[in-house]
């Protein structure tokens, strides 16, 4: 009974001495052991990217400085395709000049455009003098006056500068009238002489809807059995100027 009881009180102070010595900061050398502390994990913040600002699209530069940004650019201005022409003209007769006398005319034109080539009708009227003592029909003639009426083409030089050079074609019908100097009205009917006209001249564009032009034509006017006036074929030179209206 004693041997166990001495036993128990053994055991009983062995367990209270390896407590105190795991609590004694001296125990083990007499250095106090450092409690090891766990690293604290921090997380990592979620960094909010700025919003990438969008750069505004650069717009070509116009012609019109004071056009709004992103609005479209006004197209080139088209001229119209209709021709819409008035001249004035001095026929100048190469042949036989010492008896026909140079004179005025006016005539209109009138004409489509496709491109380079512009199809037109042309219609005038002109008159030039007779020298003195010119008989016709045994009366003394003071000129003549003459309607006529063209069908040809012209053929337009087109660039980029507002200076057109042109060609032109045209085949004539003429209907002439001799004016006697007493009355100084028609004393003959209107006869018809087949003609041809070539030229050519310069157009200067104004605005897209005018121009003014001026050029100069060679005419034959071909002589038939029913002309009381001219003999022959005769040639005249035809400066003009005028302005052209596009529609």
């Amino acid at each position: 009974m004693k041997l166990r009881c001495l036993s128990f009180a053994l055991l009983t102070s062995f367990t209270a001495g390896t407590a105190f010595a795991q609590q004694d900061p001296f125990v083990n050398g007499g250095q106090q052991q450092p409690v090891q502390q766990q690293p604290q994990q921090v997380q990592p913040t979620q960094q909010v990217q700025p919003m990438p600002q969008q750069q505004p699209a650069q717009q070509p530069m116009t012609q019109d400085a004071y056009a709004p940004v992103g609005e479209p650019l006004p197209a080139e201005p088209v001229r119209p395709p209709r021709h819409l022409g008035v001249y004035g003209s001095v026929p100048i007769f190469v042949t036989e000049s010492d008896v026909l006398r140079p004179g005025v005319g006016i005539h209109g034109r009138f004409g489509w455009e496709f491109g380079f080539l512009v199809p037109e009708i042309q219609l005038g009227y002109q008159y030039h003098g007779l020298a003195d003592g010119t008989m016709v029909s045994g009366d003394f003639a003071q000129g003549v006056q003459t309607i006529w009426l063209g069908l040809g083409a012209r053929l337009q030089l087109l660039n980029n500068s507002r200076f057109v050079p042109f060609v032109s074609a045209a085949l004539r019908i003429n209907f002439i009238s001799v004016i006697f100097e007493e009355a100084f009205s028609p004393s003959t009917d209107f006869t018809p002489l087949p003609g041809v006209q070539f030229g050519g001249g310069l157009m200067i564009e104004l605005t897209e809807t005018l121009a003014i032009e001026a050029g100069l034509t060679g005419n034959l006017l071909f002589d038939t059995p029913a002309d009381p006036v001219y003999q022959d074929t005769q040639f005249y030179l035809q400066p003009n100027i005028g302005i052209t209206l596009f529609r």
